[in-house]
């Protein structure tokens, strides 16, 4: 039967009590060789805890990478069939590009003539009413004046009476002329002596047809005063016209002032203006003055007449300033501000309607620039490359909303739009501030849309 030997915890044979020492190592051999297997594994076991934390951290960089660029996919391409998360665009128009100056004012006679009495009196008869037309010549009232009657007559009798003294002063020069003249046929010293007396009279007779030539100059003259003043009393139109104004009544006392002493209105006893041509003032500021220049066309509307359209042109400009309201004048709609200091302009209406009356308002818009067969943007899409040029961002995918800038060269502009030059053509989308006027889908509760400034849009894409 074997027997066993335990050393230091481990079974031996029997057998081999008496050759342990040659069958086993030393123990510090064992315990040593224990501990070098133990750094190993420990050392190993090390070098893979590392490497799994390397994998584990690059795995979660990936991952988390992954996780990343998917949120910034979604955030900023939208969903399909959404324009949610788009850059808002407008579409390239191709067409006439006008640019615009509006403002207000009121229609007025393109000339207006003021009837006065010359002559004081009572109004007799009044031969037109406010509205009619006339003709240069036509009568318009007549005034009684009894003095001036009076007058009249004194000036024609004492005519009469100058041109009598005047035909018999002639009548003695010519007696003394025939006695001189008997007197010489006569001859002989006492028919010289006869022409001699006769001659000595002369000097004064004709010094009295002088005197009375004057007389009846005189005369003549205070007689040709008094007549006019008697044809004065018949009031007659000095142009052809519209009688704008009568005040004219029968019975009212009027003075050579002109005015309706009975009514005390102080108004014109009557005005007649040339209605065949209108005029219309307007302020523009100085905004937009420099914009405007002699025969431009403009269109001008009435709010008293609705629908009703006519043609004018630009006849004089203010070279000073007037205070006063500066209606709106928008650049293509223009830009007017409110009461800012303006420049008078005057416009020419060559073929009113009848319809229309003096002193009706009337909004103008004088057309400053025409462009025909040009692209459009809106200015919102416009954008300035700090090198003096200009570009815009072109959507070049529907579905990815990718955009790519693209030059262009502004040829004018107005408030709203911009005339341009460039690699772009009709229907194309550019991309526009939010809010901007034509921006799809993006209009005001009343479906117009607002013009803002040209700042900046949201872009998804550049490439």
């Amino acid at each position: 039967m074997n027997r066993t030997t335990t050393i230091h915890g481990a079974l031996l044979p029997s057998a081999c009590k008496t050759s342990a020492a040659a069958c086993c190592p030393a123990p510090q051999k064992v315990l040593k060789s224990m501990k070098a297997d133990f750094g190993r594994l420990m050392q190993e076991r090390k070098v893979r805890k590392k490497k799994r934390l390397i994998r584990r951290i690059i795995i979660a960089v990936v991952i988390a990478a992954l996780v990343l660029g998917f949120i910034v996919y979604n955030a900023l391409r939208p969903a399909a069939g959404s324009g949610a998360n788009a850059a808002p665009t407008a579409t390239v128009e191709q067409g006439r590009f006008i640019d615009q100056v509006s403002s207000t004012g009121a229609i007025e006679p393109i000339s207006s003539t003021v009837v006065a009495p010359q002559v004081d009196g009572t109004i007799g008869e009044v031969k037109v009413q406010e509205g009619a037309n006339v003709n240069a010549g036509d009568v318009l009232f007549t005034i009684n004046n009894d003095k001036l009657d009076q007058d009249a007559n004194q000036a024609y009798f004492a005519l009469q009476a100058a041109q009598s003294s005047l035909n018999a002063a002639q009548a003695q020069v010519g007696q003394i002329n025939t006695s001189v003249a008997n007197a010489r046929r006569q001859g002989g010293a006492q028919g010289d002596a006869a022409a001699s007396a006769a001659g000595e009279q002369l000097p004064a007779a004709q010094s009295g047809v002088d005197s009375a030539q004057i007389a009846v100059q005189q005369a003549q003259a205070t007689y040709d005063q008094a007549a006019a003043q008697l044809d004065k009393r018949t009031v007659t139109a000095p142009v052809a016209g519209t009688i704008l104004t009568m005040s004219a009544v029968s019975g009212a006392t009027v003075s050579a002032a002109g005015t309706a002493a009975a009514s005390g209105n102080g108004k014109p006893l009557c005005q007649i203006s040339d209605l065949s041509r209108m005029k219309v003032n307007v302020n523009v500021n100085e905004l937009d003055i420099t914009k405007i220049a002699k025969d431009q066309a403009a269109k001008v509307t009435f709010s008293a007449v609705p629908g009703l359209t006519l043609d004018a042109t630009v006849d004089t400009i203010a070279s000073t300033t007037s205070q006063g309201d500066s209606s709106d004048s928008a650049a293509g709609a223009g830009s007017q501000g409110s009461g800012n200091t303006g420049y008078a302009v005057r416009l020419i209406i060559p073929s009113p309607d009848p319809r229309l009356k003096p002193g009706m308002t009337a909004g103008v818009k004088i057309t400053t620039k025409n462009i025909d067969d040009t692209l459009m943007v809106p200015i919102s899409a416009i954008t300035d490359d700090n090198r003096g040029g200009s570009y815009v961002m072109l959507e070049t995918n529907a579905d990815t909303h990718e955009l790519k800038r693209v030059g262009v060269k502004v040829k004018d502009k107005n408030s709203t739009k911009a005339a341009v030059d460039g690699n772009l053509k009709k229907g194309d989308k550019v991309v526009v501030a939010a809010g901007a006027s034509g921006v799809e889908g993006s209009s005001g509760a009343d479906g117009s849309a607002t013009v803002g400034s040209a700042s900046e849009a949201p872009l998804e894409k550049v490439r």
